[in-house]
């Protein structure tokens, strides 16, 4: 296998990630490939294809990279994405934009827009616990007069060995119904549990926890003001604990996100600048 660099640039529709991999290209920051990822759970495999007027690998090529393709994918499987057509190409880097079909990259990069005003990255939201547990015992409830989902919840409950031997024995099929209904309407006559609040991150944006260089992608002077309010809700994601234990939960990382405002349209700009000396340390490093 190739030792060279993966490089995912993720980030919601219209941000500026093609326009962010063209200013990687334009640098030549490294001899890349580049990738259009997306993860579509209905394949059944992984698609491969390289269409000459996709309008994404248009800008691609014409921007230097060495081989262009789109990658559809039901799930991250390196082994498949690695032994794809496309990689058999030679480059230093593998510049992915979209969704990561591997599991793994050296660097994760998230372009964003300044949020609109009004609408922060980071809210406080109350959590309705008494109407979750209503509709969890109502799912159960359901499921207790479905054979399959019967079946399903003895397999999560006993394993597949003794679920099987149980689904066989109508006897001990009632035992369980009557011991899971018993437990549900205990349940039911507890008190309910009291509203909670918790940190979430704006729908849509919940990529940009897990990156570690986000680029918040200014069109305009105007846009600074609200660039700098999303670089400060980065920021907080590892510095805020009370943040850090709701948004990044126990598995999450401390190591510190780089956070630039950069004009994309500019090649010019300073946090362009710094943006693309991140991801040129990163190849280097790799190639090493």
């Amino acid at each position: 296998m190739r030792n060279r660099s993966l490089v995912l640039v993720a980030g919601p529709a219209s941000a500026g990630k093609t326009m962010f991999v063209e200013r990687l290209l334009g640098a030549e920051v490294a001899l890349a490939i580049c990738i259009r990822a997306v993860r579509d759970s209905k394949l059944k495999r992984e698609r491969e294809s390289d269409p000459k007027s996709h309008p994404e690998l248009c800008r691609y090529r014409r921007a230097g990279a060495t081989a262009a393709a789109l990658y559809h994918f039901p799930r991250p499987d390196p082994v498949a994405f690695f032994t794809s057509h496309t990689l058999d190409d030679y480059s230093e880097a593998v510049f992915i934009e979209g969704d990561d079909p591997t599991g793994f990259v050296d660097l994760s990069v998230y372009v964003v827009a300044p949020l609109p005003a009004g609408r922060p990255l980071l809210r406080r939201l109350t959590r309705n616990r008494a109407a979750e547990r209503r509709a969890s015992a109502e799912q159960l409830a359901r499921a207790l007069e479905d054979p399959d989902a019967m079946a399903r919840l003895l397999v999560a409950g006993l394993g597949e060995q003794l679920a099987s031997i149980a689904l066989r024995d109508s006897g001990v099929l009632d035992e369980a119904r009557r011991s899971i209904t018993a437990r549900l309407d205990e349940r039911r006559r507890e008190p309910p549990p009291a509203p909670t609040e918790h940190w979430a991150l704006e729908t849509g944006y919940e990529g940009i926890a897990h990156a570690q260089l986000v680029v918040v992608n200014v069109r305009s002077d105007a846009e600074r003001t609200s660039a700098l309010e999303v670089v400060e809700a980065v920021m907080r994601l590892r510095k805020d604990e009370a943040v850090f234990r709701d948004v990044m939960g126990i598995g999450g990382s401390k190591v510190p996100i780089s956070v630039v405002v950069a004009d994309l349209s500019n090649p010019k700009d300073p946090g362009l600048k710094k943006a693309l000396a991140r991801v040129k340390r990163v190849t280097r490093r790799t190639s090493e």
